[in-house]
């Protein structure tokens, strides 16, 4: 009984927890737990932990597409032609007037995927 009440149902919650945040379930918890000083609450800490890097994570990213999407906004609404390669000759950045100014059909101006 003490097994199944301490250890058992704990890391039973804390897998759930778990494969809830690897479906991308940003809302799993187990900090009814948290505080515990076994290592069940290492778990319990690993999971939380985990969860406010998946949370932080996300709104980072949608942060960076935020600012994605400005960027090329603006950049498709330049009066001027902008053309930008990396390194190795890739076309990274080009605008629509760029392509217009050269007489280049639009998908020759479109950047690769990485």
């Amino acid at each position: 009984m003490w097994i199944g009440g301490n250890i058992s149902a704990p890391i039973r919650r804390v897998s759930e927890a778990m494969r809830r945040l690897n479906a991308g379930d940003a809302s799993a918890t187990v900090a009814e737990e948290s505080g515990r000083r076994d290592e069940i609450g290492a778990l319990i800490d690993a999971v939380n932990g985990y969860r406010e890097s998946l949370v932080g994570g996300r709104a980072l990213a949608a942060a960076g597409e935020q600012q994605r999407q400005r960027f090329f906004s603006a950049i498709d609404n330049m009066p001027l032609g902008l053309v930008m390669f990396d390194a190795e000759q890739k076309l990274i950045v080009a605008n629509a007037r760029y392509a217009e100014i050269y007489g280049l059909p639009p998908e020759l101006a479109k950047p690769e995927l990485l």
